[in-house]
């Protein structure tokens, strides 16, 4: 028996929860000005939330979910909205991991940066719903 505050799962949550708060705010300081060491660092915190997204679902999906089917009728709405974070998801490792490296003038990557944005802002939304 855990209290909840030391519960598993609410802190897997509370941790997403916190990677979008930060990056969100990281995201607004470069929008109009982004050097070479804030694209490096940006797509090495990407990298890590990348892992721990990919790696959260894995466990909702694989382990939680069947120890649950188990037990009782687990509604597929439960996970459905898995594929529309992960569409947002590829989408993001697209613009960051992707067009910000081939980007070579300082208006191509504040462009980028906005594109960016406006994407985390979808991810960020729906990602939110989903760790309630």
């Amino acid at each position: 028996d855990y209290p909840i505050e030391e519960d598993g799962w609410k802190l897997a949550h509370d941790a997403l929860r916190g990677e979008i708060r930060d990056f969100n705010a990281a995201l607004k300081n470069v929008q109009y000005s982004i050097t070479e060491e804030k694209i490096k660092a940006m797509q090495q915190w990407w990298r890590g939330h990348h892992v721990h997204l990919e790696s959260h679902h894995n466990n909702e999906e694989v382990i939680f979910r069947k120890f649950v089917q188990g037990r009782f009728h687990y509604p597929e709405f439960m996970t459905a909205d898995h594929g529309e974070i992960m569409d947002h998801l590829r989408k993001l490792e697209r613009l960051i991991v992707q067009d910000l490296t081939k980007a070579s003038t300082d208006e191509e990557r504040v462009d980028l940066t906005k594109q960016i944005y406006e994407a985390w802002q979808s991810y960020s939304n729906d990602l939110l719903l989903h760790v309630q």
